[in-house]
């Protein structure tokens, strides 16, 4: 693996500035959104506490993308990559479950499916970098 440079150091710090305040805020708002829904089901605020762990989640989402707009552009030839097999993957393997599911297989949850992703893409960046890198 490479050696970081000092730019790429101060990238990777402003990224967890700006991702771990949002992601602990999720943690916090759908523990507690959980808990209210489960005490006071029939609330009629039930749809936006349903929906509230949302926000903080659009926020982590926007401190990735404005890392990857830091990157350099090698960096972003190995995102991209990696993304874009990863997305051929998942589309893959949601194709294929879709027609089991038409025999009797059971309903995949979405939020399961999507939390597959992350680790999926950690595996094939893996394998990309080290292309990318020779090795």
């Amino acid at each position: 693996m490479t050696k970081l440079t000092e730019k790429e150091r101060q990238s990777g710090k402003q990224y967890m500035k700006e991702f771990w305040p949002p992601m602990i805020a999720y943690v916090v708002v759908l523990l507690g959104a959980q808990a209210i829904l489960r005490f006071y089901p029939e609330t009629m605020w039930e749809i936006p506490l349903a929906i509230a762990p949302v926000i903080p989640i659009a926020f982590v989402t926007r401190s990735i993308v404005r890392f990857i707009l830091r990157m350099d552009e090698f960096q972003k030839k190995i995102f991209m990559e990696t993304a874009v097999i990863t997305l051929l993957v998942i589309m893959f393997s949601a194709f294929t479950y879709g027609f089991l599911e038409g025999q009797g297989f059971p309903p995949v949850n979405l939020i399961v499916a999507a939390s597959m992703i992350a680790p999926l893409y950690f595996v094939i960046f893996f394998f990309v970098t080290r292309k990318n890198n020779g090795e």
